[in-house]
């Protein structure tokens, strides 16, 4: 019996030990995207604002200069002359440094990453037990099937840009804040229903609420790009036809945004994935607890559960992937 009590201890600690060094290695890759994505939503935002204001100064120099030849004046249009000349310099600096250390890629690939570890994590902690008790061809997933899953994915992020990317080990509290559901170690197994619940149902709840700010921050988009298009409109129509050009670049710049952010394209994925768990959820529901206790049943859910999850990692990965081309040929266009 002692022998036994040591034995699983053992194997405890190996639990653990390796479910440490996954969430470790997923709250690494987690911080690090969230990192690099403020530092490359601020870079495009500060180019398109100085694109945008050397535009605007442009228009007021170009009405300045037909007016009179003060002293005041004249250095009042020299100084917007030299602001006009060094925008555009300041935002061929930026672009090129996008270009170079091409922070936009590396987050969305680390986000992918991060997500694909805490997929492995979840397997492993629901499929660990019941894998052996299936007694089919499939390869019980034990902490070494874990470990190479998770080896598997960094070795192929290995062959992108991240291949440059150095990330600061984690040293946070485990699991980190907000990667798992109120209730969740992060580490016990799961069975069918804990897994539907911090698993099936937390994420289905990310993607609700997540839904709801894209589709408010969408309609807030829109209303500001008809309102500077209404305001050029009545600025052509009272005989400003000069500031009307203004505007034109100011919707160009907010469409750019827009186009750039892919709000209303990861909306609908979202909205879909969603509906996709909801689904899913409504036939688990549906199953009697004898069902929800065989192991069969349960491999089957949390395979279609991943796989939903997958797919729509996979589909934000690619119109992020857009959402970042259009903004580098609007860039190419403007230079």
């Amino acid at each position: 019996m002692e022998n036994e009590g040591k034995q699983s201890n053992s194997q405890n600690e190996k639990k653990n030990s390796t479910l440490t060094w996954a969430w470790e290695l997923f709250a690494a890759n987690d911080l690090h995207s969230i990192k690099l994505k403020k530092y490359s939503g601020l870079m495009h935002w500060i180019i398109l604002i100085f694109s945008a204001l050397a535009a605007a100064l442009a228009l007021v120099f170009s009405q300045l200069s037909d007016t009179n030849s003060a002293k005041g004046a004249i250095s009042i249009k020299q100084f917007i002359h030299h602001t006009v000349v060094a925008l555009p310099i300041i935002v061929t600096m930026l672009i090129a440094g996008l270009n170079y250390f091409r922070p936009g890629n590396k987050w969305v690939l680390l986000r992918a990453k991060a997500e694909a570890i805490k997929t492995e994590i979840f397997r492993y902690r629901t499929l660990n037990s019941l894998r052996i008790l299936l007694g089919n061809d499939k390869k019980p997933y034990d902490e070494s099937t874990l470990v190479d899953q998770i080896n598997s994915t960094c070795e192929s992020t290995m062959q992108t840009e991240l291949n440059q990317t150095a990330i600061s080990p984690y040293s946070g509290p485990i699991p980190p804040k907000g990667a798992v559901a109120d209730g969740d170690d992060g580490f016990m197994n799961l069975d069918g229903e804990e897994y539907f619940s911090f698993r099936l149902e937390d994420q289905k709840e990310f993607y609700s609420n997540r839904a709801q700010r894209l589709a408010k921050k969408l309609k807030k988009f829109k209303w500001l790009i008809l309102g500077v298009s209404g305001v050029g409109t009545f600025l052509a129509a009272c005989g400003f036809e000069i500031w009307v050009a203004l505007s034109t670049t100011l919707v160009g710049t907010l469409t750019t945004l827009l186009e750039y952010q892919q709000l209303e394209n990861t909306m609908m994925i979202y909205i879909q994935a969603r509906s996709s768990l909801e689904s899913l959820g409504g036939s688990w529901k549906a199953l009697s607890q004898e069902q929800k206790e065989d192991p069969e049943k349960i491999d089957v859910f949390v395979d279609r559960t991943e796989n939903i999850l997958l797919s729509e990692h996979h589909k934000w990965l690619k119109i992020r992937e857009e959402g970042l081309n259009k903004i580098r040929k609007y860039y190419e266009r403007e230079a």
